[in-house]
């Protein structure tokens, strides 16, 4: 799969691919495959992958509460790693990236999130990043645009950045998704409005 993702064949990679390891299509909720972080079958590029240096990145349960099964990361702050990886084959449109987030310490602005950016353009479409207060689920969307040339796939990544301060920064993420921007029509025009 990396060898023809390598060559830019990314469809016929995905195709390969999703026949192994996902015959039924996307993961319940779309993309991205295992947005639940449950441990689906199938290797990257199409399925996560995590980062084995730099920090903690893992599947695991925050308690024994139902559906607080997610994605822990930890890391030391005066490191930037990489914890988590997916490539996406989005059509050009107006997409939503949304999912929950809940901190186990509180991170500085901008320091902990998802980002999206085509394979071969370095300025991002979408950065999720998102502060809070510790200790709960907090819900986050940001929306984005893929365009219509120059991107046929893209890179979701989490990943953290160095701090002014030194610290421990842990937090979780669950229900990862991404939706298409459900486009707003237009008001009718009536004729009390025209007045």
């Amino acid at each position: 799969f990396m060898r023809l993702v390598a060559a830019g064949l990314y469809q016929p990679a995905y195709l390969r691919w999703q026949y192994l390891f996902s015959p039924q299509g996307q993961s319940p909720r779309g993309p991205p495959y295992d947005g639940a972080f449950v441990g689906l079958p199938g290797p990257p590029p199409f399925n996560w992958r995590l980062s084995e240096s730099d920090g903690i990145a893992e599947f695991a349960s925050r308690s024994d509460a139902a559906g607080d099964r997610g994605l822990h990361v930890a890391y030391n702050t005066s490191s930037s790693p990489e914890f988590a990886g997916q490539l996406l084959l989005l059509p050009p449109g107006d997409y939503v990236l949304g999912g929950r987030v809940a901190f186990d310490s509180a991170p500085e602005p901008s320091q902990l999130g998802w980002t999206v950016k085509c394979v071969n353009i370095d300025q991002p479409l979408a950065q999720a990043r998102d502060g809070g207060e510790t200790g709960q689920w907090l819900d986050f969307t940001h929306s984005f645009t893929v365009p219509a040339s120059n991107c046929d796939a893209q890179w979701l990544t989490l990943d953290g950045r160095s701090g002014s301060e030194i610290a421990h920064l842990s937090a979780w993420y669950s229900n990862l998704k991404i939706s298409r921007r459900p486009v707003v029509s237009p008001s009718p025009v009536t004729a009390g409005s025209l007045q």
